[in-house]
Parts: C-alpha cells; sequence; structure tokens
C-alpha cells in the first residue's frame, strides 16, 4: 500500500507482514529479504497494484538501489489503475546482474531450493503456482507417497482430511500440524508434532482442513492454555479425538518409514561387509536370514541406536 511504505521500506530487521496474521504466512523473514536481492543486483524496481479502501486500484513504483539500501526512491507516483480488468499484485525487477549465469535460473537449479521452502505453502493453498521460466512446480515431486496417509474422519458430525505427508527430503517448514479451515483455506493454528525425529530423517507435515474450524477459530488454542468459557460444545473433545486420529496416522507412517529405512540400512550393512560371517549352506543362510530379522527389529525399536556407527561396531 502506498500509504504504508514508511512502515513497509522504512527500517532494517522489521516488516509489516510480521503485524499481520495473514492465513498465507507462518514463518517471518524480519524484512531482510529485499537485501538479499543486493547479492547478484545493482537495482530493484517494484512495480504495484494495490486497492484501496475506495475500491479503487492504484499504481505506483518505487527502487532502491544498491549503493543506499535503507532509502527507497520512488519513481512514479500513485495513479489511478482506469482498466476495468486490472487486478493487483506486485512484480519485482532486478537490474545489474552479477554473479548468477544463465544456469542459475534454470528450473533444475531452483527446483529443489523452492521445493524445499515452498512445498506445504502450495498443498494448503492450491490455488497458488510458483512458476520457474513458465514451468509450474510441482510440490507432489517432493511426497513420499508410500508413506503418506490421506483420509476422512467425521467426529461428532463434523468432517475433518487429515492428510500426514512424509517428504522425501528435508522442508523448511517440517514437523507441524496445520489447522485449516476448508471454507477459505485460512490457517487457523499451527503446532508442532512429537515425532520430529531428526536423527532418522522423518521428515513430515500433517494439514488438517475443516469447516469445523470456522466456529471455533478463536478458541483453538494449545493444551496448556485456558479455554473462553463459551466454547462450543464437546470441542474438547472434539479436538481430542482429533488429536488422537493424527497421532494415530502419524504413527503408522512413522513404523512404516522405520521399517523402510531398516531394510535400507541392513542392506548397506551387508555391502560393506558388516555382517557376521556365516556358515555357507541352508543352515548358514537359515542364521543370516534370522540375524537381519532381529537386527531389523531392534531398529524399528530404537532407530538412534544406528546413527552415526562405524562399520566395526
Amino acid at each position: 500500500n502506498y500509504n504504508n511504505l514508511d512502515d513497509t521500506f522504512g527500517s532494517f530487521m522489521t516488516s509489516v507482514k510480521n503485524l499481520q496474521k495473514s492465513p498465507d504466512k507462518y514463518s517471518e523473514n524480519q524484512g531482510k529479504g529485499r537485501f538479499a536481492i543486493f547479492n547478484f543486483a545493482d537495482k530493484i524496481i517494484w512495480n504495484t497494484r494495490y486497492k484501496e479502501s475506495d475500491d479503487k486500484i492504484y499504481n505506483f513504483k518505487i527502487s532502491i538501489s544498491n549503493s543506499d539500501k535503507v532509502n527507497y526512491d520512488i519513481i512514479s507516483e500513485k495513479s489511478e489503475v482506469l482498466d476495468k480488468n486490472a487486478t493487483t499484485g506486485t512484480e519485482v525487477s532486478c537490474y545489474g546482474i552479477k554473479n548468477l549465469k544463465l544456469e542459475d535460473l534454470s528450473y533444475k537449479s531452483l527446483m529443489g531450493t523452492l521445493l524445499k521452502k515452498f512445498s506445504w505453502f502450495l498443498y494448503i493453498f492450491p490455488d497458488r503456482n510458483i512458476y520457474i521460466n513458465g514451468e509450474k512446480l510441482k510440490y507432489d515431486d517432493y511426497i513420499n507417497s508410500d508413506l503418506s496417509i490421506n483420509r476422512e474422519v467425521k467426529i461428532n458430525n463434523s468432517n475433518f482430511n487429515i492428510c500426514t505427508i512424509v517428504w522425501k527430503e528435508k522442508i523448511d517448514e517440517k514437523f507441524l500440524i496445520y489447522y485449516v479451515n476448508s471454507e477459505d483455506n485460512k490457517i487457523i493454528n499451527v503446532t508442532t508434532t512429537t515425532y520430529n525425529k531428526n536423527a532418522v530423517g522423518f521428515y513430515h507435515s500433517v494439514y488438517v482442513k475443516s469447516a469445523y474450524f470456522e466456529t471455533i477459530k478463536d478458541l483453538f488454542v494449545s493444551d496448556d492454555e485456558q479455554i473462553s468459557i463459551n466454547e462450543p460444545q464437546n470441542f474438547k473433545k472434539i479436538i481430542r479425538t482429533l488429536k488422537a486420529e493424527i497421532y494415530n496416522d502419524i504413527e503408522n507412517a512413522y513404523n512404516k518409514f522405520l521399517q523402510s529405512q531398516a531394510s535400507n540400512y541392513m542392506n548397506k550393512a551387508e555391502k560393506r561387509n558388516s555382517f557376521p560371517k556365516f556358515q555357507s549352506g541352508y543352515y548358514g543362510e537359515l542364521e543370516k536370514k534370522d540375524f537381519k530379522k532381529v537386527v531389523e527389529t531392534i531398529y524399528v525399536t530404537e532407530p538412534k541406536l544406528f546413527s552415526k556407527l562405524k562399520p566395526i561396531q
């Protein structure tokens, strides 16, 4: 908004977005984003169309140069956009590019970084897209579909869609449960899971969508906070039951994950000659099979025992 430029671009380590409870936003960069651009550009221009309280769309342009990163220049004053088909939005253009090659901006180069950062966002907001040189970023390429669980549950006449996603690789917003109002895709609450098993790489997120959250969005608080005395009937019971369903799915996905990891671990251990020597023949093969079964069971029970082990161990 043109009238809030001083709040938006006025100082370092602050951002007007950090004061907003935007449904799209979970993490905050504290206003550092625009400064990072100067690692590869000498000048940035923002071309913005926004809507004011009079329901009219206005346009303006500002710029910041590398020589004076703190202050912005208005290079095109605010003016009304008369085109009836105009939409709001911002285009950011970078000039004086340095330290970047064309291949650095290819789909292949940027895909992994952007998926790590935005996979969760693209899942929650299916109407939003990220394009790299015209090619759509596909978050589902980052999902382990064999381990992920998506199902509907009904609790006290309210429907909930619980989707437990296991990511193929680490993402920035990992180990979180998002409670999303299905009517408008607003994030009502975010909590961490107790399955943040970094040692074994179980990277997961849970997305729970329901119209029920619209009725209780102001009451949805963590377990250690007080609930309003005006809470809807059966609120605590519904949330408790919902959480039990969520953690049941996480447990099932985690166990399947550990079983697949145990099998992979044993195959790698055998290839690096970490197995004991078994006699040849039928009984030797039987001993080896039993040995693998026992070690895999121990791995599933306590995988941390096997992290960062040397071959001899």
